[in-house]
């Protein structure tokens, strides 16, 4: 959805500034820098999604948390309402992508 949208400059703009990384294509960010890439109405815009931009970035972020749980060994794995989580975001986003196409 947002690999065409911006340029590699402008993706790199949201990388976390301590972050010295190269950033070419969406593939190089971190979830957080998605949240901060897609917070900015200007930049939400360039999507034309007629979806709620807070509600969208606010379970992108949502997802990230649960990710950075799983990838950092959380000993008692993951919760079942978590799970749930992934997956209906993951059925929204393809019904989003389907809608697009």
């Amino acid at each position: 959805m947002i690999g065409d949208k911006f340029t590699p400059t402008e993706l790199a703009e949201v990388r976390d500034p301590e972050d010295g990384r190269a950033v070419a294509n969406v593939a190089d960010l971190t979830f957080g820098e998605y949240v901060r890439l897609l917070e900015a109405p200007a930049r939400w815009a360039r999507l034309g999604l007629e979806i709620d931009r807070t509600l969208f970035c606010q379970e992108v972020n949502r997802v990230r948390v649960i990710r950075n749980n799983v990838m950092h060994f959380d000993p008692d794995g993951i919760a079942p309402e978590d799970l749930i989580t992934l997956r209906r975001f993951a059925q929204f986003l393809k019904r989003l992508e389907q809608l697009r196409a």
